[in-house]
């Protein structure tokens, strides 16, 4: 899986909303969404390889009403939280706190691709460490036309904020396929997720 060598290398937030070209104010809820165009639909500017002469992701920002009211989806869609825009001299933050990795890691859901599946695999083994998800156990399931794939089962916590001391929301469930990477490789993602994401981990 060579796509594990790559750097999530993620811009920062532009401050305009990419459905409405409106400026967004802070205190705005907005998604922030992982794009990952192909060179040819990407500006000039966008197309300027990182260190490893590779194409990093690309954030856009997208306000609620746009996302939840008109339904608009940003081509090439990666994943995808939800958050809010900072008051211009706020204290710096997080660029993503626990809660904004779970519904990043929730929003691949029907993810297919190489990169996806361990991006979301890497998101619920932090969280796993992190002692905000439950490892209930592993569901083997053999495909018709491939291998053995191992789902691994979790259960999530009922209010992320709390922390680990909160209570497990039992009615709702998910689980993540493991892409069977390397110890070498999850550690290696892992340090790319906390450099490009300012994970707290």
């Amino acid at each position: 899986m060579s796509q594990l060598q790559n750097t999530y290398d993620i811009q920062r937030p532009t401050g305009v909303c990419a459905a409405t070209g409106h400026e967004l104010a802070p205190g705005e809820t907005v998604y922030a969404a992982l794009v990952d165009p192909p060179a040819d639909d990407r500006s000039e500017e966008q197309r300027k390889a990182n260190d490893k002469g590779e194409l990093p992701m690309l954030r856009i920002d997208v306000s609620a009403d746009a996302w939840e009211d008109n339904a608009f989806r940003p081509p090439y869609l990666f994943g995808f939280w939800r958050t809010e825009v900072p008051e211009p001299n706020e204290k710096k933050k997080l660029l993503v706190g626990d809660a904004a990795i779970q519904e990043l890691m929730l929003s691949m859901e029907d993810a297919t691709e190489d990169k996806q599946l361990a991006f979301r695999y890497v998101l619920a083994l932090i969280l796993l460490r992190k002692k905000l998800l439950r490892h209930d156990g592993i569901d083997r399931r053999e495909q018709d036309d491939g291998p053995v794939q191992d789902h691994w089962q979790f259960t999530p916590k009922l209010d992320i904020g709390k922390g680990h001391f909160g209570k497990w929301n039992e009615d709702n469930k998910f689980e993540v396929l493991d892409p069977h990477i390397t110890e070498d490789e999850i550690s290696g993602v892992t340090e790319q997720l906390s450099q490009v994401l300012e994970l707290d981990l």
